[in-house]
């Protein structure tokens, strides 16, 4: 299994796009979990992300102010590590939609 850890701060350009082509790529995340920690978006990141419709297993926390990429990851991957067994894989990527999830 997969969890994907996705820090997002004032994203909600990007975040449906994100969603998007995680969901065209169910071998990634198939079984996994995708944690979006919003830390504290004062734009529309967390209702977006909200909206999202489909098979994708989302779960947005949101930390009510911003804290920081450091404070984001530390509170995903807490929730990741609930979520993992000891074999499973724990995935890092930004929001912004610069990564190549091809590759």
């Amino acid at each position: 299994m997969q969890v994907f850890v996705i820090p997002a701060f004032n994203e909600e350009l990007n975040v449906p796009r994100l969603l998007r082509d995680l969901e065209d790529r169910p071998g990634l995340w198939q079984g996994g979990h995708v944690l979006l920690v919003d830390d504290g978006s004062t734009d529309e990141t967390v209702r977006v992300a909200g909206e999202h419709v489909g098979d994708l297993p989302l779960i947005v926390v949101r930390q009510l102010r911003n804290r920081g990429p450091g404070a984001a990851f530390d509170r995903g991957f807490r929730l990741a590590l609930d979520l993992c067994g000891d074999d499973d894989l724990v995935v890092t990527m930004e929001s912004d939609t610069t990564i190549d999830l091809d590759a």
